[in-house]
């Protein structure tokens, strides 16, 4: 299997002048081809699997080095529905348009999955397209397969929990979803004054609270706003990226509160909530010296109550825990 190297620019980057007469003389050293695309974006065309790292180090996009002026992503693509989207912190592996299979940090890993993927298909293949053999199998045995996480195995000998077909696209995010896209749970859609949760949109919360943006570049997410942020939840993409989503959302929704003037936590606070929410806070109740009770339903200013300790004291401690000042 061949690849290709899309490099797509900013618009109106003015980088693209130079790139391009960096990318022709690399291109030169392993005979591959150039093409120029209508909206100035640059292809390399033609490359061997063994190349591909050594022609981006050609082109000045090595992993965790400062990119070449006005490069935005360089897509790894293969003639089959599978690419890997690379921007300077690592690569997001997908199947299709915006069906996430993996992140991996270097270049080489991720044209080991897709080659993985290109030969698991191939050799399975019962005259259906690549997307339909994934929905038939299922896209969790699929990511098994390719990832590595246990040796290849021939279709017909997954289990039937990954031969049982079910809904392609829901597959990618739900461990186990309804078969009718319809039926799907609609997400919430965040407002001005919300608290941030796990399953609100990136773009949303970047769209509602756009001061956010330098948080999650703080964390290591450079892949916000482009076209993979829309359908991707704050939970997906630390996920990708193997982010605590716990700590980015107390010290986002700390932040709200201070902004907002409105309460995060507080003595009516369930403690079911609280854990679900901010599963960090355990600790700060343990500094207490606080057991937690048989009922999760108690609050917190019951509980302070019933161990004899200082309600204002404790909900300060957990404000800091979230704000990361301790």
């Amino acid at each position: 299997m061949t690849y290709a190297l899309a490099v797509h620019f900013a618009t109106k980057g003015e980088g693209r002048k130079a790139f391009l007469k960096t990318a022709e003389d690399a291109a030169k050293m392993y005979q591959a081809s150039i093409i120029l695309q209508p909206n100035g974006d640059v292809t390399m065309a033609g490359i061997a699997a063994d190349e591909v790292a050594p022609l981006l180090t050609a082109t000045g996009m090595s992993p965790y080095a400062e990119w070449p002026r006005d490069v935005v992503t360089c897509d790894i693509e293969t003639p089959l529905p599978l690419r890997a989207v690379g921007m300077e912190d690592g690569w997001e592996v997908f199947l299709g348009d915006n069906v996430f299979v993996g992140f991996v940090s270097m270049p080489d890993d991720a044209v080991r999955i897709l080659e993985r993927a290109g030969a698991f298909y191939t050799n399975q293949e019962k005259f259906e397209t690549l997307p339909h053999f994934v929905e038939r199998i299922g896209l969790d045995a699929f990511r098994r397969e390719v990832l590595g996480v246990e040796p290849l195995t021939d279709a017909s000998a997954l289990p039937p929990e990954y031969t049982s077909g079910g809904d392609f696209y829901n597959l990618a995010y739900d461990p186990a979803p309804p078969t009718d896209w319809d039926e799907r749970p609609a997400a919430r859609t965040l407002h001005h004054g919300d608290f941030v949760r796990p399953d609100d949109n990136l773009m949303q919360i970047l769209t509602v609270y756009p001061e956010m943006g330098p948080l999650f570049m703080e964390y290591g997410m450079h892949c916000i706003g482009c076209v993979i942020s829309y359908d991707e939840s704050l939970w997906e993409a630390c996920q990708v990226h193997g982010l605590d989503i716990f700590e980015i959302m107390g010290e986002m929704n700390e932040y709200l509160a201070d902004k907002l003037g409105k309460e995060l936590i507080t003595g009516d606070t369930p403690l079911q909530e609280l854990f679900t929410m901010y599963p960090q806070t355990v600790s700060v109740l343990q500094e207490y010296g606080i057991s937690l009770p048989d009922e999760m339903s108690t609050t917190l200013g019951a509980l302070a109550a019933e161990r004899s300790v200082s309600e204002a004291d404790l909900l300060a401690q957990i404000h800091r825990k979230l704000r990361k000042e301790v």
